[in-house]
């Protein structure tokens, strides 16, 4: 997130939910643009539109897990089968 702020041009950062966590305070500049699926958002800030996030609900890992399980490719190179397995701090 700090990232994203930071920067003084056009940028795009990927966050997760992570509903452990609880909201950044900062989450509350910014907008949801569009909403692709039940765990992907996109969300503008509201006073700087060249300012975006990708926000994935609720856990970055999973998601990703949950695209490369999909992918037999990838399961044929060493990833587990069967259920996620992935401790969240």
């Amino acid at each position: 997130m700090g990232r994203v702020e930071q920067e003084q041009k056009a940028v795009i950062g990927i966050i997760d939910e992570d509903p452990k966590a609880g909201r950044h305070p900062k989450m509350k500049e910014y907008n949801i643009q569009s909403k692709f699926t039940k765990a992907i958002r996109l969300l503008k800030r509201k006073d700087d539109e060249a300012k975006r996030l990708v926000e994935i609900s609720p856990y970055l890992e999973d998601w990703l897990y949950a695209r490369a399980y999909r992918d037999s490719k990838l399961l044929r190179k060493g990833l587990p089968d069967g259920d996620l397995a992935i401790k969240h701090h």
